[in-house]
């Protein structure tokens, strides 16, 4: 099984925390302790783009 990259995970994380803030919206009780979680990012991405 593969590794995944840091961003790809900061990525999946930040996509739970905006559900789970929609989900309190709309009257689904969720804990506020994701809220505590800090996603940091380290790497700054490098973009590659193709002349074809």
């Amino acid at each position: 099984m593969p590794l995944l990259n840091n961003t790809t995970i900061a990525k999946q994380l930040s996509t739970v925390k905006t559900f789970l803030s929609y989900a309190r919206k709309e009257g689904v009780t969720v804990s506020d302790k994701y809220k505590d979680f800090k996603i940091k990012k380290k790497e700054t991405l490098e973009v590659i783009a193709s002349n074809q």
